[in-house]
């Protein structure tokens, strides 16, 4: 099972690296699924904080399968960084 999991309020245009954001998990869920035999992969994206003029997001890929890998990406004006960091 693939389940996805949402902001409930729309959060419009952002800045950021968008292609990498979408090359990371794309691969994380790809890998999920890949070793995820029985039980659910969940991609999810939260606001963690936010002012007038950025937002920070957390986005994390979760799976039943032996590896676990969750990816974090900032969006902002500022510095974009990409961590990821297993568990």
């Amino acid at each position: 099972t693939l389940r996805t999991e949402a902001p409930a309020t729309p959060l419009g245009p952002l800045l950021g690296d968008g292609l990498r954001l979408e090359q990371v998990l794309f691969n994380l869920t790809g890998n999920a699924i890949k070793f995820t035999e029985r039980g659910e992969v969940a991609v999810s994206v939260k606001v963690c904080d936010s002012d007038d003029s950025n937002v920070r997001l957390r986005f994390e890929v979760r799976d039943t399968g032996p590896r676990r890998i969750k990816a974090r990406y900032r969006f902002g004006t500022g510095s974009h960084r990409l961590t990821m960091e297993c568990v």
